[in-house]
């Protein structure tokens, strides 16, 4: 085979160690493939005293309080989850501390983790942080937290206290309309129990069946 001139064999070299480098190195900025979001919080005294939350890639997302327990499953929507997407980039998928490092009261050990199926991982623990993006990210969980706190709660008065139904529905109402319920879509099984259990007082039937209706109404968050 012929011996290709020094400076073609220098240009080939230089091409095919730039596409070595292409392949091998994804930038921060990159989109990543399948991926899961991983929160939890941890404040003994608190309720709950511990609670976390997974968000994979799908949309799919499952809450719990302690790690024997069966999780609460939710979806995210599309554009909130690629909101959420853009939190974990600015911060380098949680490869950057956030702790502010600051002398305030005590609110929780939070974590936050990013697991790639492509290998790109990161994990940052904190108490308080002052950057923006995990502010928003913490508020977001949070936020889901509460909401899966109005579903448990829904749930055990429906099944053990169904004279206090009414009471936990106006909660919950109050939250919906504030816009602080993730996931709307995931009280439909629960709020149609309510709404045909002749067990429960009409009024806490009635209210039921209008969070419903709100819900499955077009143009409603899912």
């Amino acid at each position: 085979m012929p011996k290709l001139p020094g400076r073609r064999r220098s240009l080939l070299a230089s091409g095919m160690v730039w596409m070595f480098l292409a392949v091998t190195f994804v930038p921060a900025s990159a989109a990543p493939g399948d991926y899961r979001i991983f929160f939890s919080r941890s404040f003994p005294g608190s309720v709950p005293a511990y609670f976390d939350v997974v968000i994979e890639s799908s949309g799919a997302g499952v809450y719990r309080e302690s790690e024997d327990e069966e999780p609460l499953e939710f979806e995210v929507g599309a554009a909130e989850l690629a909101e959420l997407l853009e939190y974990v980039k600015a911060l380098d998928y949680f490869r950057m501390a956030v702790d502010s490092n600051l002398k305030v009261a005590f609110t929780g050990e939070k974590i936050f983790r990013f697991e790639g199926a492509d290998g790109l991982t990161g994990e940052t623990k904190f108490n308080h942080s002052s950057n923006t993006a995990a502010r928003a990210l913490l508020a977001w969980f949070n936020k889901v937290g509460g909401s899966e706190r109005h579903r448990i709660e829904l749930e055990r008065t429906a099944q053990f206290d169904r004279l206090g139904v009414n009471k936990t529905l106006l909660r919950f109402q109050i939250s919906l309309e504030d816009n602080r319920i993730v996931s709307p879509a995931q009280f439909i099984p629960i709020l149609k129990r309510i709404a045909n259990d002749k067990k429960i007082i009409r009024i806490a039937t009635a209210r039921a069946a209008g969070l419903l209706e709100r819900i499955q109404s077009p143009g409603t968050s899912p």
